[in-house]
């Protein structure tokens, strides 16, 4: 179980940066980077930061206890909705990455959380990978 939770400790609904985090653990939500080696030659390693990828899909990996965990959340539906969620409605989780190759950067690229018709089950319980 996941409660949602904005900076400043209020509950919010849409359009506002929000902090996701594990009930049970108290982790936040977020994405990982760390530095990497990386030596062609030896004698001239070479050193970026980078994202924990997906082994599947190569696409930038979510858990508990990332580095960035402020997450953008906003109603996907433009115009006629009542300012709160209700059951079917779709949100979009967009995230903004704080380093780049180089290192810590100020307008970093926006990664999409996005849910896949992938399930699993762990005991009795069913998830939905996203």
């Amino acid at each position: 179980m996941i409660k949602n939770q904005s900076p400043d400790n209020n509950y919010s609904c849409t359009k506002t940066d929000v902090m996701l985090q594990h009930e049970i653990s108290d982790n936040s939500l977020g994405i990982s980077y760390y530095y990497n080696s990386h030596c062609r030659y030896p004698q001239y390693p070479y050193y970026r930061y980078e994202y924990h990828k997906s082994p599947s899909s190569n696409h930038t990996e979510v858990s508990c206890g990332g580095d960035d965990y402020i997450w953008n959340f906003k109603h996907s539906k433009l115009e006629n909705y009542e300012g709160y969620l209700k059951s079917n409605d779709i949100v979009n989780l967009s995230i903004k990455k704080s380093h780049n190759i180089n290192g810590r950067i100020q307008d970093g690229q926006v990664e999409f959380l996005r849910s896949h018709d992938v399930q699993f089950t762990i005991g009795n319980d069913t998830f939905q990978e996203v």
